[in-house]
């Protein structure tokens, strides 16, 4: 088979099953309540520790975002993706440590399960915050949507040229949209295990590939470039790793997608140990992943300008390995299945901050909301978010330069909710304009410095953006409070 029949077959193969759950959980889907984590007892739930987990750290493991990133950036960072692993685990160790006290507030709220915005706005007494909050969730978490479609739609295309390019994220989009809108954040936990199985699948088939390339020819290894493997010093690095560091580590405490499954999870008991499981899982999946990245130059030859990952996988079935096209099958439906399983959870996410925070603000919302109306959200969300990218892949932004702008920008969040889960009786000391301030400037320095720093081709400004974001965002929450202290 060549490689475009391949590609093509794996691709349906893994959206037909996604589909197909979707539409299996769906049948259990009766109201807003069971399409999403809105209130307890109802279908939108993690069922076990095992599902937590795997939802957890399936979603962790973006096409676009870590995937695509680690192939484009390892010619040049080589074993400092390794940052990008540590500091991710930290994360979630991090949110591991802080989801007793997150689930305990959130079972204050009666038996409805709260949005994190509304969390905001009710600790801080102030309805502009959670709605601002919100709309920066929905930004960031559209924009990502958006960033893994379209990513996911030019890998299909460097595989199958002959493919109508303008309408593969319609058509990836579409996917996400049917399973998630018919089985809601139920099926998207049910199809994250599934497809974490399917990704474990991809890492370990490609990497036995590579081992069998490399002991037949040792001398390719020649061909990584230079500080491709290594730890060297590079220009440009500080910057990369303080960015980094900034995002992962504090990241996951405000981010909408964790707090739905700390929410959701139906045993609480079991919260800490999915988190540590998750932990786990991310050091060695993304390990395996930046150890594919950085020998990729070594497994495949890629003509300069090309993608790498493009480029090693259409070398697969022209190899010298018999099992390549095997290989290349697997690593299509591993790779599509990292792709929906992101966008789905990043689709639900703004969706219900969309419907919940924005549309509705109300604390008796989802119960009297329609299904149809959250249907007809998930759709418009779906639809927003590839105009938001289309313009941003346009303008000329990276994959690279979106994780700093997008992930970064949702920082803004992190201060209030810190600070209110460390103390109500402080956060109710700070102004309601203060918080909402915060994060709205918090969100829009972040952006701004992208921005900037992609028109002055300035790697550096964009790799600190999420820096900029989170520290203007704390100055603006905390120096309040300090003066009020001083005096």
């Amino acid at each position: 088979m060549t490689t475009s029949a391949i590609a093509i077959a794996a691709t349906l193969l893994s959206l037909a099953g996604v589909i197909t759950v979707g539409l299996v959980v769906g049948r259990g889907v009766k109201s807003s309540g069971d399409l999403l984590p809105t209130t307890r007892g109802g279908e939108a739930a993690i069922l076990s520790e095992a599902e937590l987990a795997a939802a957890t750290l399936s979603t962790t493991i973006s096409l676009a975002t870590v995937v695509m990133a680690y192939f484009e950036l390892a010619p040049y960072l080589g074993l400092w993706l390794l940052w990008t692993v540590v500091t991710t685990a930290a994360g979630l160790l991090v949110v591991r440590g802080m989801a007793p006290t997150i689930r305990t507030r959130l079972e204050s709220y009666d038996d409805r399960i709260p949005s994190l915005h509304e969390f905001i706005g009710t600790e801080y007494g102030s309805p502009s915050a959670r709605r601002v909050a919100a709309i920066a969730t929905v930004a960031g978490a559209l924009g990502a949507y958006a960033v893994e479609l379209i990513v996911g739609s030019k890998l299909f295309a460097a595989l199958v040229p002959d493919a109508p390019a303008w309408a593969l994220p319609i058509v990836f989009a579409g996917v996400a949209l049917t399973y998630t809108s018919a089985g809601g954040f139920r099926a998207v936990v049910v199809t994250d295990r599934i497809q974490m199985w399917a990704i474990w699948l991809f890492l370990f088939t490609l990497g036995g590939f590579y081992v069998v390339s490399l002991e037949a020819d040792p001398a390719r290894l020649s061909l990584i470039p230079p500080g491709g493997a290594d730890l060297s010093w590079r220009a440009g690095l500080i910057p990369f790793l303080i960015g980094i560091l900034a995002i992962n580590v504090p990241t996951y405490v405000a981010d909408m997608g964790m707090w739905q499954r700390i929410a959701s999870l139906r045993d609480p008991k079991q919260l800490e140990r999915g988190l540590a499981k998750s932990a786990t899982g991310v050091a060695a999946s993304w390990s395996l992943l930046v150890g594919l990245a950085v020998l990729a130059p070594a497994i495949a030859k890629v003509p300069e300008g090309t993608d790498q990952l493009g480029g090693l996988l259409r070398s697969l079935v022209s190899s010298q390995v018999h099992f390549g096209a095997t290989v290349l099958f697997l690593a299509i439906i591993g790779l599509f299945s990292a792709m929906m399983s992101t966008a789905s959870t990043l689709l639900v996410s703004a969706s219900h901050a969309l419907q919940e925070d924005v549309l509705t603000g109300s604390p008796h919302h989802l119960g009297a909301v329609p299904l149809s109306r959250s249907r007809a959200v998930l759709a418009s969300s779906a639809a927003g978010s590839l105009i938001i990218v289309l313009g941003l892949s346009l303008a000329g932004f990276s994959v690279a330069d979106l994780v700093f702008a997008v992930y970064g920008s949702q920082l803004a969040l992190t201060p209030a909710v810190f600070l209110a889960l460390q103390s109500r009786a402080v956060a109710r000391q700070v102004a309601p304009s203060a918080v909402t301030l915060s994060i709205l400037l918090g969100f829009v320095a972040g952006w701004s410095c992208a921005i900037v720093g992609k028109v002055a081709g300035s790697s550096n400004a964009v790799f600190l953006a999420p820096v900029v974001s989170l520290g203007v965002a704390a100055v603006i929450l905390v120096a309040p409070l300090l003066r009020s202290k001083g005096r």
